[in-house]
């Protein structure tokens, strides 16, 4: 049986009965309810900001080393590398 806040499982044949109830969880419920994004506004636009930064360091990041390790050295095989396993997980399960 199912209700609002628990859930209870009855065995008659043992005469046992389970009940679950159900509470929101102190760390995991606020960390959850923002992951989901449910308070929109504010929280979206910090949220886009911050992942542009992040597209910002990386790609400035590929420009940092100079040389052999750089970009046009052993930085593009990395970077291609990098860029082709998302690219091919995505192709192939879509």
């Amino acid at each position: 049986m199912i209700t609002e806040d628990a859930n209870i499982t009855a065995d008659f044949a043992s005469r046992e009965a389970v009940v679950e109830r159900m509470r929101e969880r102190p760390l995991l419920f606020p960390l959850n309810y923002l992951h989901l994004n449910h308070p929109k506004g504010a929280r979206t636009w910090m949220a886009d900001l911050y992942a542009a930064a992040l597209a910002f360091l990386a790609v400035s990041g590929l420009f940092l080393v100079k040389g052999k390790n750089g970009l046009m050295g052993r930085g593009m095989v990395l970077a291609g590398a990098g860029a082709l396993l998302p690219l091919l997980f995505y192709l192939f399960n879509h």
